[in-house]
């Protein structure tokens, strides 16, 4: 699961990426390396947990969930 979400050589690919920008290529990094691709799909699936997380901590019932008395707190709570 791990080298799918990170191919082996995806840095020495990013790396190249950078010299073909600065020689002028316009494409993007996913269109011409695979190894980028895959980071950049695992990459936008995690920012939208992350959003997710961010929109809960700013709801009430986040709020309401952490000012409870006379409970224990749920370990999900800690860890967000």
């Amino acid at each position: 699961m791990y080298f799918e979400q990170r191919p082996v050589g995806w840095r020495d690919d990013e790396r190249f990426m950078k010299i073909l920008q600065a020689i002028g290529v316009k494409s993007r990094p996913e269109a011409i390396f695979e190894s980028l691709a895959k980071l950049k799909k695992h990459a936008d699936a995690y920012e939208g947990e992350n959003r997710m997380i961010r929109s809960l901590r700013q709801s009430a019932m986040y709020q309401s969930m952490l000012g409870a008395v006379g409970g224990d707190t749920p370990d999900f709570l800690k860890e967000i």
